[in-house]
């Protein structure tokens, strides 16, 4: 089945609109891991970025000009990209991710202790994700083959991104 991000039908988000707005950096933590989640799973997603970004840069060019730097710019840039995220204290725990795409375990690893799975109901756990977004919360969610998700609601925005198995709601089947 295809991956597809998801989002309730009150909310005025776009999948495109939120591409533009994570190549441009103006996505917070939250929705930026979800974007870089499913860009894991669709070469297109990542094209389509890549072209978002260097639409940006020819932007940047002819409006914006020179811009002065410290020596030291890319020396910090270079150490931020080579900084590897810090290994998961518990291997056992973190082996559970397997199924998981890489900023999915990277985000997890920065607790640097194991996540901690709670039923929420009747064959449903949640992991919460830690983000420093305001406003937004960033849970995985395991159901049981079969499970149903009971009636809820949310203020703002839900995105749903399935990464294994599907999902089947009012609103279709991903």
């Amino acid at each position: 089945m295809n991956k597809h991000i998801t989002y309730n039908c009150n909310s005025d988000i776009d999948i495109e609109t939120l591409l533009v707005e994570y190549a441009s950096g103006t996505l917070n933590e939250a929705q930026s891991l979800l974007v870089e989640t499913y860009r894991t799973f669709c070469k297109d997603t990542c094209n389509q970025i890549k072209k978002f970004e260097d639409v940006g840069g020819i932007l940047i060019d002819h409006m914006c000009g020179s811009v002065n730097m410290s020596k030291s710019s890319l020396e910090i840039v270079l150490e931020r990209i080579e900084t590897p995220p810090p290994p998961c204290k518990d291997k056992h725990a973190c082996q559970e991710f397997g199924f998981l795409p890489q900023p999915v375990i990277e985000k997890l690893q920065e607790r640097r202790r194991p996540p901690k799975w709670s039923r929420i109901y009747k064959g449903i756990r949640h992991c919460s994700v830690p983000t420093s977004a305001q406003n937004y919360h960033v849970m995985l969610v395991k159901l049981a083959p079969g499970s149903k998700t009971p009636h809820h609601h949310h203020k703002g925005v839900e995105l749903t991104l399935v990464l294994q198995g599907a999902f089947h709601d009012e609103y279709g089947s991903y």
